[in-house]
């Protein structure tokens, strides 16, 4: 009985490449999806925030309590904004490995069914993945929204901490000294947002460089059965 099972089965490649793309492509998806999602989840906490803020009523008498409380809260946005960051980077890799695992097949159809001349039929290629750091990307623009609210919660933060300083003394600032406390602030903000695009960078530079080893290490391997890899 196991033998005429044997005989009369077989496994049918075409149908595991096609499975195997298909997983790659739907993990594509999700890495899309998952990145507005990361991003429109700190855009809506953050304006959530801020429109609680400007709609609440300080009262004099608790209000260096509460300028501790809002400075706080800014700090927490801000450390959000940078955990948004960092997902937005394993995500815009995770997009990136994605695209490459589908393009390893596209070759292999393409060196394997060289009668059929499938390389014009696929304009996505190897070498035309886009980078990572690549300002003309959705996921940078998606990123630099971050940073670009991290500069103000990182200046709210600077300058409620300021303000329950006063606050505490019972004193009020001067308006030179109100506008030092923003300009200040602004430049803080300005120093963690370069810092945190910093980062976002490193983090997509040293997962693009292992996912190019990777990649380099796979077409070394099965150099026989793949094309020559040609990656710019």
């Amino acid at each position: 009985m196991c033998n005429q099972f044997e005989s009369q089965s077989h496994l049918d490649s075409n149908d595991l490449l096609i499975a195997e793309f298909n997983y790659i492509a739907q993990t594509a998806f999700q890495a899309g999806e998952d990145r507005s999602r990361v991003s429109n989840f700190y855009f809506v906490t953050a304006g959530a925030a801020i429109g609680a803020i400007l709609s609440a009523k300080v009262d004099p008498n608790a209000a260096a309590g509460v300028y501790a409380g809002l400075s706080g809260l800014f700090l927490v946005l801000t450390c959000v904004g940078l955990f948004t960051i960092l997902q937005l980077a394993r995500l815009r890799t995770a997009w990136e490995e994605s695209a490459r695992a589908m393009n390893v097949i596209k070759d292999y159809y393409c060196k394997h069914a060289d009668q059929l001349n499938l390389a014009p039929a696929f304009f996505w290629r190897m070498q035309t993945v886009p980078k990572g750091r690549n300002w003309k990307t959705v996921a940078f623009l998606l990123a630099f929204s971050v940073l670009a609210i991290c500069v103000a919660t990182t200046t709210a933060f600077l300058v409620y901490a300021v303000m329950t300083w006063y606050a505490s003394g019972g004193q009020t600032p001067t308006a030179l000294e109100g506008v030092l406390i923003g300009g200040f602030g602004v430049a803080l903000g300005l120093g963690v947002a370069i810092g945190q695009y910093l980062l976002y960078e490193k983090w997509i530079r040293e997962a693009e460089a292992t996912l190019q080893s990777r990649v380099e290490a796979h077409y070394a391997k099965y150099k026989d059965i793949l094309p020559e890899l040609i990656d710019s």
